[in-house]
């Protein structure tokens, strides 16, 4: 294990790995709070405590139900479902 200044706590074989603009998700040791979520790049833009399995399926079409969560804007908005005639007022 090499450690990562910005991340002491985290014990990922690559520390080039964190931070550099890819999530590794496919590793758990990298998308933890412990390795700042893969150096960031698992983080959720918009969506700071939104923390999932694969940040790039949030917002991508698809409506996932382990991702539709207020925390994750359900689903990145992929969850919302729209009812353009019920007025509940």
């Amino acid at each position: 294990d090499c450690i990562i200044p910005e991340y002491p706590d985290c014990h990922a074989r690559n520390p080039l790995w964190a931070g550099d603009n890819f999530c590794d998700w496919e590793n758990p040791l990298y998308n933890t709070k412990e390795c700042g979520w893969d150096g960031g790049d698992c983080l959720v833009p918009g969506l700071p405590n939104c923390h999932v399995f694969n940040a790039t399926l949030i917002g991508d079409g698809i409506c996932l139900l382990q991702y539709n969560t207020s925390v994750c804007g359900f689903d990145g908005g992929n969850c919302l479902i729209r009812y353009p005639f019920c007025n509940a007022e």
